[in-house]
Formats: C-alpha cells, structure tokens, sequence
C-alpha cells in the first residue's frame, strides 16, 4: 500500500516532476483547483477509497491547448508517487486527470462566465459560493502566464 501524500503535494510534486519537463518551452500556468477535499487541505487518507490521485490543471494560449494535451496524453507515466495517473470512479471513466485549456474557457466551465477583468453585478451575486471556493482555493504551482494571482 502506498503512504498517504495530501494531494495537494502529491500534485504539485507530480507537476514538477513529471509533468512540466513535458512541456518544454510552452508558456503556461500549473495549479490544482476545482472540486475535491484535497484542494481544500481536508484530504486523509480516507479520501483514497475513491476518485483519488495525482491530477491538476494546466493553462494554456489556445493555439497550445491541442498539442499539449496530445503530449501528456501520450509520455505520461502510468504512475506516480505509487498512485495511477489513470483513474477513474463511479460514472467518471479512467483518463488523466491533467486538465489542459485556455484559464478563460476553464472559468466559462467552472463558473459559466469569464470573471476578468471583472463580474457583472449579476454574475457576482448569482454565483454559488462553492464554484467561488473552487476557482479560488488550492494551490498554484507555477504562474507563467500571469493570470492565476
């Protein structure tokens, strides 16, 4: 059985050492955000029965989004830190957890708009404070683009 990892380091440390030397020179931003206890620091070990390894997200240009995603796809280990890289869970199906795309079209998923530069009054008030959390709490690993501050 592998030791716990709190995901957020397992993530940033699967970042570093696996997935960015993957990326060669493409500008981008690394972090972990989203849904999960982990991105909230309330992992345990507990919280590996299920949906449970390393995963994170990676900003792009969206010129870029296409290639860097077929790279990772292709020359990312099998596992990590004794973790699979491909899992899955309940009617999620087992792919790579590294989410590759443009921050703007992530927010548009996340939130269903885009908060830069800034919300509308009825954007801000209509949104759940959970999908706030999720684009605001866990970890940025790297900040190349300079949007994630």
């Amino acid at each position: 059985m592998t030791d716990f990892v709190p995901g957020l380091e397992l993530s940033q440390r699967f970042y570093e050492e696996a997935v960015a030397p993957l990326l060669g020179g493409v500008l981008h931003s690394a972090a972990l955000l989203g849904w999960g206890s982990e991105v909230l620091g309330l992992d345990t070990p507990r919280s590996t029965d299920h949906g449970w390894g390393p995963r994170l997200q990676i900003f792009v240009a969206e010129r870029d989004a296409r290639a860097v995603d077929q790279v990772l796809e292709a020359r990312l280990p099998e596992l990590y830190g004794g973790w699979p890289v491909r899992f899955g869970w309940d009617d999620v199906r087992v792919g790579k957890h590294v989410e590759v795309a443009p921050i703007g079209a992530w927010l548009e998923r996340q939130l269903g708009f885009d908060p830069r530069p800034q919300p509308s009054l009825r954007q801000w008030l209509a949104t759940p404070q959970q999908l706030l959390l999720e684009v605001t709490a866990g970890a940025v690993f790297h900040d190349g683009l300079g949007e994630l501050a």
